[in-house]
């Protein structure tokens, strides 16, 4: 839903069903917040706050891979390239 929410924002004038997914996906979103743990609670406050479109892209980026880093899916021991 955070994916929607995001992508809704990229929306130009005239586009209904992406105008319609943005207030599906908000009034959800912010009724769903209380309930999620760390770290998507985060990431949906921020979201919330400053859709990732709308943001600086270093900062957004920074702020990001601070979240990353605590999540339980984030492989400690990554491959070299």
């Amino acid at each position: 839903m955070l994916g929607l929410y995001e992508a809704a924002h990229l929306r130009v004038h005239g586009e209904d069903i992406l105008d319609e997914a943005l207030a599906f996906t908000t009034t959800h979103l912010k009724s769903l917040v209380e309930h999620l743990e760390y770290p998507l609670a985060i990431k949906v406050n921020k979201a919330l706050y400053r859709p990732i479109r709308k943001g600086l892209e270093r900062l957004e980026a920074r702020s990001y891979i601070l979240i990353y880093q605590d999540e339980a899916s984030h492989s400690k021991g990554g491959g070299k390239i």
